[in-house]
């Protein structure tokens, strides 16, 4: 789902998205994409069902790299203790 531009920020921070997240979100993108072309450049014979797995690697690289925002925590860390269900949290 696409959180618009003049919506409360998903952070809770009770900022439009525009005036809180929204510059590093599109940092996040500006850099994949450079990374991307990079490897595109780097091996022009990539197919694009090549290129589309060395994305979705670099986004799980990506998700499972410490945050300082998130107190060295990664997103995908972060996203299980706040929507994982309580009884898969007191398993762990």
């Amino acid at each position: 789902m696409k959180i618009g531009r003049n919506q409360p920020c998903p952070c809770g921070s009770g900022k439009k998205y525009k005036h809180c997240c929204y510059d590093a979100a599109q940092q996040q993108s500006v850099e994949m994409n450079s990374e991307l072309a990079h490897i595109l450049a780097t091996n022009p014979s990539l197919t694009m069902d090549e290129l589309n797995v060395v994305a979705q690697h670099k986004m799980i690289e990506r998700n499972n790299k410490a945050v300082d925002g998130f107190f060295g925590l990664s997103p995908s860390v972060m996203y299980n203790w706040l929507y994982a269900p309580l009884h898969e949290k007191l398993m762990r």
